[in-house]
């Protein structure tokens, strides 16, 4: 039997919503609940976010196009930008930018001077990806930057976020920068943590692998649910190859392909959480709203 998903519970609860709603106007406790049950299916529908975390040049822009199944988006529109960067599915594509006060408001010359005075906080990208109906990314400029004003404004948008990936360079993989860094982010981002190993084509020689992968288990594995080895701009050509990319065996040896398994099987993990934990919630409302109802039938 197929598992209920969260969009179909979502859908459940605002039909409920929409039921209470009708009684509402006679009972505040009950459009009280209407308003809860609202407010729950529309968490249930969003897509998990993924943080792209990592220090300067360490491939997180290709990462976020090969996570997209697409090249669709230049890497100089984000790995160039200083701020956070969402992507997201939208019919159309669209560009918006967060400011300090979290507005939100389209692309405009106007906006472009709030970037230039440091007053945004967060650019929006809505492109018509399906993978985006499923996660949504942040790319986050190079962390240990050494500007604080910067690496507190990636942090931030961390904590938007339900999984978290650090791309680490091969050649210089889990420094000592790095682990301070990922040790400081909530422990919730940690438990889910992928470490990506980018650059692995750069280590050529099997033994040299071998021995990266080895001190890796050992020093940073401790810290990440899972690890993997990418060799991102061979899996970004891959899938630009055209139809049957991802079963191509050069999606296969980038490390395309290994990438993809962990982030969907962390997505599910989380969806399941979710879908979990609204249960939990909406029993302990139903609950509630019985002993109401108990205690009205008792004062009549």
């Amino acid at each position: 039997m197929n598992a209920i998903s969260p969009a179909q519970i979502s859908d459940e609860l605002f039909a409920t919503c929409r039921r209470l709603a009708a009684g509402a106007s006679c009972d505040g406790s009950v459009a009280s609940v209407a308003r809860f049950v609202g407010r729950l299916g529309m968490r249930l529908a969003r897509p998990p976010r993924i943080a792209l975390l990592g220090e300067f040049n360490t491939g997180k822009s290709t990462l976020a196009n090969v996570l997209m199944g697409s090249g669709v988006l230049p890497t100089s529109v984000h790995a160039n930008t200083r701020f956070p960067v969402r992507l997201h599915y939208a019919d159309v594509p669209a560009l918006e930018v967060e400011l300090s006060d979290r507005s939100r408001h389209p692309m405009s010359l106007a906006e472009v001077d709030a970037l230039q005075r440091g007053e945004a906080r967060l650019l929006h990208v809505g492109l018509p990806v399906t993978r985006l109906k499923k996660f949504e990314l942040i790319d986050t400029p190079g962390l240990a930057s050494g500007q604080s004003g910067l690496d507190d404004m990636s942090l931030e948008a961390c904590a938007r976020c339900h999984i978290a990936i650090w791309c680490t360079m091969s050649t210089q993989a889990w420094k000592a920068t790095e682990k301070v860094v990922w040790r400081s982010l909530p422990k919730r981002l940690q438990s889910e943590g992928i470490l990506v190993v980018t650059h692995k084509d750069a280590v050529r020689a099997v033994r040299d692998r071998e021995r990266l992968a080895a001190r890796l288990d050992a020093e940073a594995r401790p810290h990440f649910r899972s690890l993997a080895m990418v060799a991102a701009a061979d899996a970004e050509r891959a899938l630009g190859n055209g139809a049957g990319a991802t079963q191509s065996e050069e999606w296969s040896e980038s490390g395309g392909a290994e990438l993809e398994a962990l982030v969907l099987e962390a997505v599910a993990r989380h969806l399941a959480a979710r879908v979990g934990a609204a249960e939990r919630l909406l029993d302990r409302a139903a609950r509630r709203l019985d002993a109401r109802a108990d205690a009205a039938l008792m004062a009549a």
